[in-house]
């Protein structure tokens, strides 16, 4: 029996990678940016979103505009009525959160440094509301990462650029 070749999605900042088979890896890049993966454990039903920062300073309720997905509060919504439309147990989704590292820039001021830390904030903080269970996480530290979900298995694989170092989640 031939096996399908793997569908690869590779997301971007203020973008929702999604997954509604066993077939797909999704993928991104994180330095302070923050990735959560909101997947089934009952249903083929993933998403990943990739955000750069925590709130928009307007807080407006227009979820949907590309230029609003860069806030985490605003791509998680859309990502949690994502999930809505495709899945049939509520209760099935569980959450991994990766990213939210402190990056250090040359001249950097306070705020730049804090970005990641409310970036994982405010992941945590919807989840929560929400009552999602967070099944595994990689957050914080001070390096870059690259992540790839893979649908069939369920598992991510992080790829951290400090150490060149992997993990399994």
């Amino acid at each position: 029996m031939e096996h399908a070749e793997q569908k690869i999605q590779i997301i971007g900042i203020g973008e929702i990678g999604t997954s509604f088979d066993n077939n797909t890896i999704l993928k991104t890049v994180l330095g302070s940016c923050v990735a959560v993966l909101l997947y089934s454990t009952s249903e083929p039903v993933a998403t990943l979103s990739h955000f750069l920062l925590a709130e928009s300073e307007n807080n407006s309720k227009e979820i949907y505009n590309p230029e609003n997905l860069r806030y985490g509060n605003h791509i998680l919504e859309k990502q949690f009525s994502i999930m809505d439309e495709h899945i049939k147990i509520y209760a099935s989704i569980q959450a991994k959160i990766f990213g939210g590292a402190t990056v250090k820039y040359q001249n950097a001021t306070p705020i730049l440094s804090e970005i990641g830390l409310n970036n994982i904030a405010i992941a945590q903080h919807i989840l929560n509301k929400k009552s999602i269970p967070v099944a595994a996480s990689h957050i914080g530290g001070n390096s870059g990462m690259s992540i790839s979900y893979n649908s069939h298995t369920k598992m991510t694989d992080i790829h951290l650029f400090k150490d060149d170092s992997h993990l399994l989640l």
